[in-house]
C-alpha cells in the first residue's frame, strides 16, 4: 500500500505530496508494486488536531479525482483515509474502491450508520481515539493482543450485520495508534491471533517509517526503509 498525504503536518515529510504531484506519484508507487494508493487529507499521528470534514474535502476532492483517473483500467485500487463519513461518500463515489477509517468507527460517529449500509469496501483500523490524546495511556503489551483482537472483531461484525459483505472487510491491528512500543512488538508477534479472532478477515499492518521502527532500530526517519 503507498501511501499520499495531502497535509502539511504528517510525520514524515517524504509522504507529504503536492496536490499536482499526486497522480505521477500514485503510478510510481504502483510501478514500485503498490496494489493500494490510499490517499489522506488529515493527519492522526500522536498529537494531531482534528480536521472538519470541509477543510478535509477541500483538501482531496481535486487530487483524489485525478489520482483516480490516471489509474483507470490498471489493478492497483484507491483507498481514502478518513473518518468522516461524508468525506466518504463523496470518495466512493467519485470512484474511490475503500475506506481506511483510521478511528475504527471512533470518528465522526455517522460512518457505520451512513455507509456501511451502502456496501463501501471498508478497512477498519484499531486506535486509542483521538490522536490528539492517544498516547496519554497507551495500551500494555499485556493486554493489547486481547483487547484489539476483540474490538476489530466486533467492529467487523458491526459493518457486516450493517450491510458490508464480509470479503470487503479487511482489519487493521493499528500499530502506534496508542500503543506502547512493547505492545506494538506483541501486535507483530501474534497477527495470526488477531486474523483468526476477526475470522480470517484480511489484515493491514502499517509500520512504514513509524517510531517502532526507530526504537528498534536506532535508525532516524529517513533511514528506516532501509
Amino acid at each position: 500500500m503507498g501511501v499520499i498525504n495531502l497535509t502539511p503536518d504528517s510525520f514524515w515529510k517524504g509522504s507529504r505530496i503536492p496536490s499536482s504531484g499526486a497522480p505521477s506519484r500514485a503510478l510510481e508507487m504502483v510501478e514500485e508494486g503498490a496494489v493500494f494508493i490510499d490517499v489522506g487529507a488529515e493527519s492522526t499521528r500522536p498529537g494531531a488536531a482534528p480536521l472538519d470534514h470541509q477543510t478535509e474535502w477541500n483538501r482531496l476532492a481535486e487530487p483524489l479525482g485525478e489520482i483516480i483517473k490516471a489509474l483507470e483500467g490498471g489493478d492497483a485500487k484507491v483507498s481514502v483515509d478518513t473518518y468522516h463519513a461524508s468525506t466518504a461518500q463523496k470518495a466512493m463515489a467519485m470512484g474511490a474502491d475503500l475506506i481506511n477509517d483510521p478511528s475504527g468507527l471512533l470518528g465522526d460517529g455517522e460512518m457505520l450508520m451512513t455507509c456501511a449500509p451502502l456496501g463501501f469496501p471498508f478497512l477498519v483500523n484499531h486506535a486509542v481515539w483521538p490522536p490528539a490524546t492517544m498516547m496519554e495511556n497507551p495500551l500494555e503489551s499485556s493486554l493489547v493482543v486481547e483487547t484489539v483482537s476483540k474490538e476489530l472483531a466486533l467492529k467487523r461484525s458491526l459493518l457486516i450485520r450493517f450491510g458490508i459483505k464480509p470479503s470487503d472487510v479487511l482489519v487493521d491491528p493499528g500499530i502506534g495508534f496508542g500503543k506502547k512500543q512493547s505492545a506494538n512488538i506483541t501486535l507483530l508477534e501474534n497477527l495470526e491471533s488477531i486474523k483468526e479472532a476477526c475470522q480470517g478477515a484480511r489484515l493491514v499492518v502499517g509500520v512504514s517509517r513509524k517510531s517502532l521502527i526507530g526504537h528498534l532500530t536506532n535508525g532516524a526517519v529517513e533511514e528506516r526503509l532501509r
